[in-house]
Parts: structure tokens; sequence; C-alpha cells
């Protein structure tokens, strides 16, 4: 809550499915949700198939009154909170993705862009075979450094850090391309 107005959300899965709306009481320019999506929706991996049904929507109709555009430019406030909506409800997705028994949440840090973080992420959180590593409790940094090789993003070993952290602890795998 805050005073941007309720968000009601309804999830229905079904198998491998999304369909999500968001229904707000605000006005949102398409840009400031497209954006969030890039961030969150289009960010997770469940089985590594993408379903025709697969759906976010987020509608708005002014019945709050509440204005989050002020100068042409949307309230960071809002553009925080729909981030923050957009990112929890997508890591519950791959919480209750079918047959899910382990979270991978793969963190890039000092790609040359988005774009290159986008593709190294996406291809660790693919790699079948860093799956299995990571299913069978093996921190198989090889399977990592692999997936990040084959994603296309430009990548110098010299600087490659691998970490591997849950809820309580960190270790370095690879610090700066040493074992």
């Amino acid at each position: 809550p805050n005073n941007y107005g309720n968000y009601n959300t309804k999830n229905f899965f079904s198998k491998h499915s999304l369909l999500l709306f968001y229904f707000s009481k605000t006005i949102l320019f398409l840009h400031c949700f497209y954006v969030k999506q890039n961030k969150s929706f289009n960010m997770i991996v469940v089985d590594g198939d993408e379903s025709t049904n697969d759906t976010c929507l987020l509608m708005a109709n002014k019945a709050s009154g509440v204005n989050i555009v002020n100068d042409g430019e949307i309230d960071p406030n809002f553009q925080e909170a729909l981030e923050y909506l957009c990112i929890d409800l997508a890591k519950k997705m791959v919480k209750d993705g079918e047959g899910a028994s382990k979270v991978i949440e793969a963190n890039i840090y000092g790609a040359k862009n988005i774009d290159e973080a986008r593709l190294a992420a996406k291809a660790i959180v693919t790699s079948p075979l860093f799956k299995s590593a990571v299913f069978g409790g093996d921190p198989n940094w090889g399977r990592i450094v692999s997936a990040i090789g084959y994603s296309g993003a430009d990548v110098s070993a010299d600087t490659v850090t691998i970490a591997i952290a849950n809820k309580q602890d960190e270790v370095d795998l690879v610090k700066d391309g040493e074992i």
C-alpha cells in the first residue's frame, strides 16, 4: 500500500503458462511497464520454454485521480514500487515453477552494458549442465564460465569472479580470473 492507490494482483498458473493481470487506479505510460518487464518477467526462466499463454498486462483507469506524471516524467517512487512488484512476482513465479526445487539467481556486475549482462545471465540460468550441477549440489564453476563463454557477451577471463551464495553465506569460486 502506498499513495498510488491499491494494487490487486491475480495470478493464474497452469503448468508452465502465465496469465498475470495488474489492475491499478492510476495512469501509467506503457514505456514504464515495458522497462519493468525487461528487469523482471523477461529475465526469468523456469523450463526454458516460452508459452503462447505468457501474458502480462497493466491496466489503469484514472479513477483514483492520482497524478504520477510530473513535468512529463513518471514519479520515481511509482517506478520503484512497480519495479519491486514486478521483480517480486517474477521471483515467485520461478519458485512456483512445476517441479522447481531450487532457485538460481544470476547477478552480473561490471558488464559493458545491460544487454551484455542479460546475455550472460540468461546463458547461465538456462544452461542444462549448470542446472544439473545446482540440483546435485555441485558448485561447478566451469559450467558457469562455459555458459558465459557461449553467451555472446564480451567477457575477459582475467576479470571474471564467480561466487555462489545462499541467504547466509557467499563463497568465491573464482576471483579475478584465479581459482
